[in-house]
């Protein structure tokens, strides 16, 4: 009786919480190109599938074609960016317990796509760095973090350029200050 009332706990707690999976609300945006006075050209997009396609493309997770939202399903608003009208929601089974973004719970008449995240902080970082708001997260700690890793991969660039200058022969430096001794003599001839 005990090991039932501890998986029934346990199971309810797990369907509580949130998923892994976003929901991007379709929209479409007509932007107006004017090319003269007098004539333009009208383009459409739809930002939700665009950023559905790039995520999965960049390996941020998966799109998924046969998921439904059903009737129980809360969406709790994670990401949005206003210059794009793209709001990105996290599905969730029932009303979280940490609730850190307005809630949508009459969902079954939303339209959009579906996306399994791999990374949650590896998105978050991915969206801030493209101007998006998210709630319940401190954006300028994000944006370090981002400054960091890209000040890592170029101290770690720096040590293999400098390892592989290293491990080239005495020759081979040879002929490459000749060719830059050459080139600047070149450049400095043309100048006069």
């Amino acid at each position: 009786m005990f090991r039932f009332l501890t998986i029934t706990a346990v199971i309810s707690f797990v369907s509580a919480q949130c998923s892994d999976k976003l929901f991007f609300e379709k929209n479409q945006i007509n932007q107006y190109t004017r090319y003269s006075r007098s004539r333009g050209h009208t383009r459409s997009s739809v930002p939700a599938l665009d950023w559905v396609m790039d995520l999965e493309k960049n390996a941020f997770g998966k799109h998924l074609y046969d998921e439904i939202i059903r009737k129980d399903d809360i969406l709790m608003l994670f990401a949005y960016k206003s210059s794009l009208g793209l709001h990105v929601y996290k599905v969730c089974r029932s009303v979280p317990e940490k609730v850190t973004g307005p809630l949508l719970q009459n969902s079954e008449n939303a339209m959009g796509y579906h996306f399994q995240m791999n990374d949650e902080h590896r998105l978050k970082k991915h969206l801030v760095n493209y101007d998006f708001t998210l709630f319940g997260e401190d954006e300028s700690a994000l944006r370090r973090e981002i400054v960091e890793d890209r000040q890592q991969i170029r101290r770690e660039n720096q040590l293999l350029r400098e390892k592989r200058w290293n491990d080239t022969s005495l020759a081979r430096k040879i002929i490459h200050y000749f060719w830059v001794a050459l080139i600047v003599a070149f450049i400095c001839g043309i100048g006069r």
